[in-house]
C-alpha cells in the first residue's frame, strides 16, 4: 500500500514560532512559511530544492552525511515579486482588481470627510499609495522585502491598468 503523505505539516513551539510546510500540487512546489504569531516569511521551493533542504535537515539530525552543496544565486527581486503577485497573493486574495477595489472602498469610507463629495479612491490609487508606502519604509530601513513588495505593487498596478 502506498504511503499517505499529508498535504501540510504545521509545527509551533511554546513561544509562538511556527513552521508550515505544504505541497502546491498545481505548481509542483513545496511552500514553506516560517514565522511568529500571525506573521511569517513565505517561500516556494522546487521539488529539487525541497529534497536538498530535507537532506540538509537529515545531516543536522545526525542521520546523513554532508554532501557537496553549491549555493544557488539569489532570486532577483523582480522574479520574486512576480511569483508572489501571480502565485501566493493571487491564491490568497484573488486578482488585484478584487482586492484593491475592496481596499479602495474601505479607504474611501475612512477618508470620506477629506474627499470631495462623490469622490472615491480608485484601485489604481491603492497600488500607487502602497508603492509609496514601501518606498518610505525602504528609505527609513532598507530591506529587500520592501523592494520585492514595491515591485509587486507596480506589477499589480500594471495588471489593474491592462486587465491581465
Amino acid at each position: 500500500m502506498p504511503r499517505q503523505i499529508p498535504t501540510a505539516l504545521m509545527l509551533e513551539d511554546e513561544h509562538g514560532d511556527h513552521l508550515r510546510v505544504s505541497r502546491r500540487l498545481k505548481r509542483n512546489t513545496v511552500h514553506l512559511t516560517v514565522g511568529h504569531g500571525g506573521s511569517g516569511c513565505h517561500v516556494d521551493l522546487t521539488m529539487e530544492q525541497a529534497r536538498a533542504v530535507a537532506e540538509y535537515l537529515r545531516v543536522l539530525a545526525g542521520e546523513g552525511e554532508v554532501a557537496e552543496v553549491t549555493a544557488a544565486p539569489p532570486t532577483p527581486v523582480e522574479d520574486e515579486a512576480k511569483a508572489l503577485v501571480f502565485g501566493d497573493r493571487e491564491d490568497d486574495y484573488g486578482h488585484p482588481r478584487q482586492s484593491f477595489t475592496r481596499i479602495a472602498a474601505l479607504w474611501s469610507i475612512l477618508l470620506g470627510d477629506k474627499l470631495e463629495d462623490g469622490e472615491w479612491i480608485a484601485p489604481e490609487d491603492v497600488a500607487r499609495l502602497m508603492v509609496a508606502f514601501k518606498l518610505a519604509r525602504d528609505v527609513a530601513n532598507p530591506k529587500r522585502d520592501n523592494r520585492v513588495d514595491g515591485i509587486g505593487y507596480l506589477i499589480s498596478l500594471d495588471r489593474l491598468e491592462t486587465g491581465r
